[in-house]
């Protein structure tokens, strides 16, 4: 991919714009958790000011926007899937400076199994991965080594916030009531655990899948929606499916041991091991 300078200066600008009007922001590599949290949060505020705020399964994804009691959340991967074979750097697109006023969470999920996924999505969604899924692992365009970089750049770039929010897909997981209303906290909005709880349970990967599937019959092959997502076809292999399986460490199950010994031979995959353990993040 030739990216030129005036498609990285385009993003960047309206990067800055994003996180100038937003209210608060996620940042994540893809594949880490970010449709579960949209979920979570979408159903919670729903219950809690009785609308209807349903953004995931939507053209509008990206964005809570426009209501004057929840607030607007900027969800963003930083436009890694632009910028896959090039060397751009999130501090590139991303400033320290934009990210101050915005309350900026940053999501992680051990990159295995973040890379197991994104494979999936590659190779079902987009269906542009012909390759096994060694093959993607292992890749310099898509694989774990990618995905390490750019989350030790996300860990750079919480670092430079004099106030961020550092949490987990595995944080979620084993504590996921605890989790939220400390991330609520830090954004410093309103607080109902009952209400909390019944959202996390909403939320459950079962029920948010029906919702996906649901989802693409009511929009149909003729429709926008459905096109972009998942091709023409409805038939869905189920790795493609958006909410695949929702579990931890599945990854050892679809990776090899000669392939694990190889990826732990990366000096970025130990220093990020290390970063998220030392940080409660795995």
């Amino acid at each position: 991919m030739n990216v030129k300078p005036a498609f990285i200066a385009k993003k960047r600008l309206f990067r800055k714009k994003a996180l100038q009007t937003c209210d608060m922001a996620v940042v994540s590599f893809p594949k880490s958790g970010r449709t579960w949290v949209r979920n979570i949060l979408s159903q919670y505020w729903s219950d809690l000011y009785e609308e209807n705020v349903d953004y995931e399964f939507g053209l509008t994804r990206k964005t809570i926007t426009h209501s004057v009691n929840y607030p607007r959340i900027y969800f963003t991967h930083n436009y890694f899937d632009y910028l896959q074979d090039v060397e751009v750097s999130l501090h590139e697109l991303m400033d320290a400076k934009w990210l101050i006023h915005s309350k900026p969470a940053f999501l992680f999920r051990h990159p295995l199994d973040v890379t197991v996924s994104y494979f999936y999505h590659k190779k079902f969604r987009e269906k542009i991965f012909g390759g096994s899924l060694e093959e993607f692992i292992l890749s310099p365009v898509y694989g774990v080594e990618r995905c390490c970089q750019f989350m030790l750049q996300m860990i750079s770039l919480s670092d430079d916030i004099p106030s961020s929010f550092n949490f987990s897909y595995e944080n979620l997981k084993v504590h996921p009531l605890k989790t939220l209303c400390n991330l609520l906290k830090y954004w410093e909005v309103d607080i109902n655990e009952n209400k909390l709880e019944k959202a996390v349970k909403l939320s459950a990967f079962s029920e948010m899948r029906k919702r996906e599937v649901l989802s693409l019959k009511e929009a149909g092959n003729n429709q926008v929606f459905s096109r972009l997502r998942y091709g023409n076809d409805v038939n869905l292999e189920p790795n493609a499916m958006k909410v695949r399986k929702g579990i931890i460490a599945g990854y050892k199950d679809e990776i090899s041991s000669e392939c694990l010994c190889a990826i732990e031979d990366y000096p970025s995959f130990q220093i990020l091991i290390t970063k998220l353990f030392n940080e409660n993040l795995l």
